[in-house]
């Protein structure tokens, strides 16, 4: 799992893409997570921290304040995300299915 950090308000904290976090968002929001809005996207952010930082104190206004400050905040959680959807893109493959051991990539020799 790939490991993280995103720097609030001076603190670093940890960035994880768990299925707590997916659950902690469905909670709140009542419906799955989609990416479509703004709001979607920085409630899952918040949730993310939430669930992977004990220490995490602020609370979502305050995060979404941070977030207007400090808009790296948001750059950055874009950019882990793109690379973990693009580790789990390979290591599920393209068309969905779980690589068997030993079975080698498409394009691979």
């Amino acid at each position: 799992m790939i490991r993280e950090v995103i720097s609030i308000k001076g603190k670093e904290y940890s960035l994880r893409y768990t299925i707590r976090n997916m659950i902690m968002y469905e909670e709140i929001a009542g419906v799955p997570f989609n990416p479509s809005k703004t709001l979607n996207v920085l409630l899952f952010v918040f949730c993310v921290l939430v669930c992977n930082n004990p220490d995490f104190r602020l609370g979502l206004n305050e995060f979404v304040d941070a977030c207007d400050e400090d808009p790296s905040i948001f750059r950055a959680y874009s950019d882990w995300m793109e690379g973990e959807m693009e580790r789990r893109k390979l290591m599920i493959g393209e068309d969905g299915d779980v690589p068997a051991d030993g079975d080698k990539k498409k394009g691979s020799p």
